[in-house]
């Protein structure tokens, strides 16, 4: 092994392009198989942080005329009224996503956001890093 060792080496030393080369290959290929399974893991084999996902699910509405269609969102009064009449759900929340521009720090900035339900972070299990979640008494009063 010594006597591998040592000629490979020596083989290094007479052809440093070679060398440069081989250590660049191998830097990139562990580099790329290494994020590869970063993303793999985040997205397949780590379970989402909530507190029970298996028991969460997504619904809308299909509209008659076009069966083949997949679910599409459906108004704020449709979600309430789903909400009066959800007796067989533990619970029925509702999210939106929006987009945002905030322009008060200089250049405007385009932000992803979410509305959400009084009830929904409580659904997922999840609480706010910082502060208070809200709940049914904070909807509709002035925030700063």
């Amino acid at each position: 092994m010594r006597l591998d060792l040592l000629h490979v080496a020596r083989t290094l030393r007479r052809s440093p392009a070679s060398a440069a080369a081989a250590i660049l290959t191998l830097s990139l290929t562990l580099g790329a198989g290494a994020s590869i399974f970063a993303v793999v893991d985040d997205v397949l084999l780590t379970p989402p942080p909530f507190a029970n996902p298996a028991a969460l699910f997504t619904i809308g509405e299909i509209p008659i005329d076009d069966l083949a269609s997949a679910p599409r969102v459906v108004s704020y009064a449709t979600f309430q009224a789903w909400q009066e009449r959800a007796g067989s759900l533990a619970a029925l929340e509702a999210f939106d996503g929006t987009n945002l521009t905030l322009t008060e720090l200089g250049a405007a900035v385009r932000l992803s956001a979410n509305d959400v339900t009084p009830g929904f972070l409580t659904l997922l299990g999840v609480a706010p890093a910082l502060g208070r979640t809200f709940d049914r008494d904070d909807v509709g009063q002035p925030v700063a």
